[in-house]
């Protein structure tokens, strides 16, 4: 598969859920598939990004932000910001060990909970030599 890879700019791995599963069961499985993900993203220099998507429709007509509110951009930027503060921009923050899922109603990233993964070429907790 490798040479599919070599051919793409970012891997986009699938996070769909077609099993009946507890909370717990679906939170395992998708953490299994984004640290696949970034194993391979790690074959690369510098690793290639990480894009996971899903896609669930209850109503195909309706506008995407309608669906989607502003915790998905804030999700987004708070990752942002610990990749740059936690990890000097040189890393990306990883939810450490056996830590649960976050509680959905609320979407601030306590970074203590976090390490640092580094890029290529990057080392120590907080991706600074």
């Amino acid at each position: 598969m490798m040479f599919i890879f070599n051919g793409s700019d970012a891997l986009y791995p699938s996070i769909y859920l077609g099993f009946n599963a507890t909370s717990e069961q679906r939170f395992r499985y998708v953490q299994a598939i984004i640290k696949e993900a970034r194993r391979i993203s790690m074959k690369f220099s510098p690793p290639l990004p990480i894009y996971a998507y899903t896609k669930i429709e209850y109503d195909p007509l309706k506008k995407i932000n309608d669906f989607y509110d502003d915790k998905i951009k804030t999700t987004i930027d708070q990752h942002e910001k610990c990749r740059k503060d936690r990890c000097n921009g040189h890393g990306k923050c990883v939810l450490e060990g056996n830590s649960t899922c976050p509680d959905s109603s609320n979407y601030a990233i306590n970074t203590d909970e976090y390490k640092c993964e580094c890029d290529k070429g990057f080392n120590g907790p907080r991706c600074s030599s």
